[in-house]
């Protein structure tokens, strides 16, 4: 940093006065954010860099000392100035730059560039240099920059500087691993705004350029960055100096480099005229699980170059495990950093969740080098255009290369869902917004820009793609080879979709209010005769929510009926009014949506919802899973908005208690149904009726539980889906208190409490879960005792955190809160125990109290996700009280995350207030009469 101590400017003056050197020092590492009283000062005070300088190539040498957790460092940037400035303005964080200086270059020495990190002779130092600590960035002026502009425009900037390697898990930090002994790496995470904390640069997507790396390291480490390695030199005894070819033009937030001991396996990929090779890196001890992600890499990648119509545009690909990340992963090009236990997968130590979150996390991230990395988004309002592509592409992918797995059905659970439900939140936010500020930026990093973004892409896809031409996968591969190493906005995918159409469909038109307004539609369907009426308007899910929003969607429609022995659909309208009225037949059941790919929530009058809930209990319904899932999704929504009664949902679902063989697709059903009373649960759970809740819950769930075959035996010699049914009903018993289940759980950890291994991966999670809710210090202390040794697999220690949430006594929750703050637990998992305290009703209150009293151990850039992970609990106007006076003088809260958090406490408190009598007078009757007709 450019403060120095004022003693320290006196203390050189002094020297410089007895030495009699005059050297022309100028003390302008002294300045910062102050008002300069001499005339020519610049003051620049803008969000943005001035776009009057841009850079084009970076020489960056980075100096890592791993014993001293310490780097250093020496830049040089050729940048191109067209405005007759005096100054130049580059970000920087947190580094002690030590010196900088100016001097000019040519295009034919940038064209053989870099060569050195040499200052020439002759080269200018700066006037005055003055930080903005709100924009962290540098104001650099040079008395001598205007007169150099007279005779060209291009220069190179040199600067030093050093830092300090932190755990801060951003910028370029420090990781401790154990293999077996404990050992450090140090790595980069720059997304979105912290490669200022690594060098100094020009930190904006749009600001392109060629990097070449060079990294100096201890000899017994290996660098790897985004590029393959070009030479290495002995640079000092003990030390080599790594030189990496340069990169294609790319964003400072994509740059990578890692120091560390790790070793890989890898794999060819044959390209035009060349190989690709795709590495996977980890400790020695997760050799083994190394496989698998690198099988996925490879067909993934294989698969994007045929989708995209595009070769994966660098020589190498490297996937590099590491024990601390903030994030799941970064798609840094062509060197993608990963948290451990979303890359490694190994079937003896993980469950098929987990094999699923790796090929996901991995497929995500290969599909940001095209939708990203090729082409990148202009600025962070059109994030989407990187994540949700990604996240789109990566179920795309999956479905081609993991035929296993029920892709369309984990989509609508585990990404539409997800959507639509913050998306129905009136503090919700478009997808392409304004957003500058940096809080906001990390804030945008959520559900909207990423499940939304892709839900809104798939209901795209299924309107562009008429069996026979995709016209979307056309217009993508047009996209993306006229924007390769530039940078695009929403407006140019718009512009290539519809040319893929030849003109005939203005995508635009159809996106805008999609993209570019908050919120999401209802269609209200009532049914006369063989009339049917839609009408949209905005959804939100508050019970006392009156929509002030004028809005007006094009809404893709589908209709499914039985009037034919098979459904009958109508694909081809848009409905593009408030209201219209449909010519379709009066048939036994009628369903909108029935594809699942429109982005919107459909509401039935009274007969037609009990007419598709009828359908539903037919063992031979013609209503796939699939709609079957959005209809429930929708159903448990109305519930929370107040258009469906809570009994109403609730005798709908009976239709679970008939069914007979549970297979892969009922599973996701019940999984849908499941989920959506948890929101009753909670609201309930301190009602006099909450037994006879309970109990019904109970009920489906021993329903589901005797329907499983072998559901105590979910070994790998069985299929990745008969694994998953067992695994899903275990886990959704257990949640419901079926003693049968308890039980088996409690028996299957009193027989392997010395065998721990011999604990089937599948079921491993929720036995630790189950003994530690249903037991005392003794369980608590065991599954302790699994986190903490480092031995066990990154999958079971993943398993072991989230069930130290769980415990019911005071003082074991009190132990695992204390674990968040004496350093037991990494930062990046502080997430993970809260959340699973926030979901233990016996731990809510106590962890309330200990985020407010240790707010300062959370990182800044997980404290709003904490607190609506808070909120989404409490239903009571003291928490309302609470939650608002503790957020009044945190300023550098984004303001979504604050309004989001108070809106879900009021929303609790009023849905509370409205339904828990009706409800309670459901279940009293419904205990007295236990019927579970078929119809209703």
């Amino acid at each position: 940093m450019f403060a120095t101590k004022t003693r320290k400017a006196v203390l050189a003056a002094i020297i410089i006065v007895l030495l009699a050197i005059s050297i022309g020092l100028i003390v302008y590492f002294t300045t910062r954010d102050r008002n300069d009283s001499d005339p020519s000062a610049v003051v620049y005070t803008d969000m943005l860099l001035p776009t009057w300088v841009t850079p084009t190539n970076y020489l960056l040498h980075v100096n890592t000392y791993l014993n001293n957790f310490t780097f250093t460092g020496a830049v040089v940037i050729t940048v191109n100035i067209t405005q007759k400035k005096d100054f130049v303005v580059l970000h920087g964080e947190n580094l002690n730059i030590t010196s900088i200086f100016l001097a000019p270059t040519t295009a034919a020495d940038a064209a053989t560039y870099p060569t050195s990190s040499q200052v020439p002779a002759g080269a200018h130092e700066p006037l005055r240099v003055t930080y903005n600590a709100n924009n962290t960035y540098y104001v650099i002026q040079f008395k001598e920059l205007p007169e150099l502009l007279e005779k060209g425009s291009l220069f190179n900037i040199y600067l030093q500087y050093n830092a300090n390697l932190t755990d801060g898990l951003k910028g370029y930090y420090r990781s401790k691993y154990y293999d077996p002994g404990e050992k450090y790496l140090a790595l980069t995470k720059m997304e979105p705004t912290y490669a200022r904390l690594a060098f100094p640069c020009f930190d904006e997507p749009a600001m392109k350029a060629i990097w070449t790396i060079w990294c100096d390291i201890d000899s017994a480490y290996t660098a790897i960055s985004n590029m393959p390695e070009q030479a290495r030199n002995a640079s000092a005894p003990g030390r080599t100096l790594v030189m990496f070819q340069s990169t294609p033009k790319m964003s400072s937030y994509l740059v990578a480099f890692v120091v560390s001991q790790l070793t890989y396996s890898e794999h060819l990929i044959a390209a035009t005229g060349r190989n690709i090779e795709i590495r996977v890196w980890s400790s020695n001890a997760l050799a083994s699980a190394r496989e698998y992600p690198l099988d996925i890499a490879v067909n993934a990648t294989k698969f994007y170059t045929q989708y995209f119509g595009i070769e994966y545009a660098l020589p190498k690909l490297d996937l590099v495990g590491v024990a601390d990340f903030a994030s799941g992963a970064m798609e840094n090009w062509g060197c993608i950093t990963f948290r451990e236990v979303l890359l490694f997968y190994n079937e003896t130590t993980a469950n098929v969740n987990d094999k699923q979150s790796v090929a996901e996390v991995v497929s995500h991230e290969i599909a940001h080098q095209w939708f990203g990395n090729l082409v990148t988004m202009k600025w962070w309002n059109d994030l989407w255009l990187n994540e949700g592509f990604a996240t789109f592409m990566a179920y795309q992918a999956m479905a081609s290369i993991c035929p296993e797995f029920n892709t369309p059905s984990d989509f609508l659970i585990d990404i539409k869902s997800s959507g639509l439900q913050m998306d129905s939140s009136s503090s919700t936010h478009p997808i392409s917004n304004n957003y500058v500020t940096v809080v906001d930026i990390i804030a945008s990093f959520d559900s909207i820009t990423y499940n939304k973004g892709a839900s809104v892409l798939g209901m795209l896809n299924a309107m562009l793609n008429n069996g026979t031409t995709n016209q979307f996968k056309l217009g993508i591969q047009s996209y993306l080879k006229k924007f390769s190493y530039g940078n695009a906005q929403t407006s140019d995918l718009w512009d290539a979709l519809t040319a893929a159409t030849g003109g005939t469909v203005n995508v635009s038109n159809i996106m805008s209010a999609w993209v570019n307004k908050p919120g999401l539609p209802m269609v209200s369907v009532s049914r006369n005769g063989d009339t049917l009426t839609l009408a949209q308007s905005r959804y939100i899910n508050d019970i006392n929510a009156k929509p002030n929003d004028t809005t007006v969607w094009q809404v893709p429609i589908t209709i499914q009926t039985n009037c034919t022995t098979s459904a009958s659909n109508n694909d081809d309208i848009l409905f593009s009014q408030t209201s219209t009225t449909i010519n379709v037949p009066n048939c036994v059941f009628t369903m909108l949506n029935a594809d699942s790919t429109g982005f919107y929530r459909t509401h039935y009058d009274d007969a037609l919802f009990k007419q598709i809930g009828n359908e539903l209990a037919n063992v031979n319904t013609v209503i796939s899973s699939q709609a079957a899932i959005a209809f429930l999704d929708d159903t448990f929504s109305f519930v929370q908005s107040g258009q469906v009664q809570p009994s109403s949902a609730l005798e709908m679902i009976r239709f679970l208690n008939i069914t007979n063989q549970i297979n892969d697709n009922q599973i996701y059903v019940w999984r849908a149904a499941m989920s959506g009373t948890s929101y009753i649960g909670q609201r309930m759970s301190d009602q006099m009726c909450y037994p006879q809740y309970s109990a019904y819950i109970q009920s489906l769930a021993t329903t589901l539980v005797n329907n499983v075959n072998n559901i105590y035996t979910t070994n790998i010699s069985n299929t990745y889906q008969q694994q998953l049914i067992a695994k899903y009903a275990i886990s959704i018993g257990n949640s419901a208190g079926v003693s049968n289940v308890t039980q088996h759980l409690h028996n299957v950890w009193v027989q392997n409490m010395n065998t721990p291994q011999f604990i089937d991966v599948n079921v491993r999670r929720t036995v630790y879960q189950s003994i530690v809710s249903n037991g005392d210090y003794q369980e608590y202390n065991w599954v302790l005792g699994r986190y903490l040794n480092t031995a066990t697999s990154i999958n079971e220690r993943a398993d072991a955190l989230s069930a130290l949430g769980f415990p019911k006594e005071s003082y074991l929750i009190q132990q695992s809160l204390n674990l968040m703050g004496n350093g037991t637990i990494r930062i990046q998992d502080q997430k993970t125990l809260t959340s699973s305290l926030a979901a233990n009703q016996e731990a809510l209150d106590r962890t309330w109290e200990y985020v407010q009293e240790h707010w300062d151990i959370f990182p800044s850039r997980f404290q709003p996700e904490l607190l609506m992970t808070l909120a989404n609990n409490y239903d009571s106007p003291i928490a309302y009280k609470q939650f608002k006076q503790f957020m009044s003088d945190k300023t550098y809260l984004p303001q979504t995350s604050v309004d989001y958090v108070l809106e879900t406490i009021q929303n609790n408190i009023n849905w509370k207030t409205i339904n828990t009598g009706p409800l309670c007078d459901y279940l009293f009757g419904l205990s007295n009469n236990q019927s579970l007709s078929k119809q209703y």
